[in-house]
């Protein structure tokens, strides 16, 4: 005989009370005792909302990075493009005279 139940669609982190009732073949019996308040748990939802947050962060920080890269890249290409200018009009002028 099944003396269980499982209350489906309960919301997260809230207070429920319970009393139960049974039928048969007799007939509907009366109702049990309230139970105290019984609080069921927090959802998956902190763990979600925790791991969407460290994602955000990493893709900020890879962001970021990728762009202090980029910069750090152009401004090499323009300090060696100056120095080869430098260089080249230094030779041109020394060669002509």
């Amino acid at each position: 005989m099944d003396t269980s139940y499982t209350v489906r669609s309960l919301q997260p982190d809230t207070s429920y009370m319970f009393l139960v009732r049974a039928q048969n073949s007799h007939g509907l019996s009366l109702p049990s005792p309230v139970t105290s308040a019984i609080r069921t748990r927090g959802t998956t939802w902190n763990v979600v909302v925790v791991v969407v947050v460290v994602v955000v962060v990493v893709v900020v920080v890879v962001v970021v990075v990728m762009v202090v890269v980029v910069v750090v890249v152009m401004v090499v290409v323009v300090v060696v493009v100056v120095v080869v200018a430098v260089i080249v009009v230094y030779v041109a002028h020394w060669s002509s005279g």
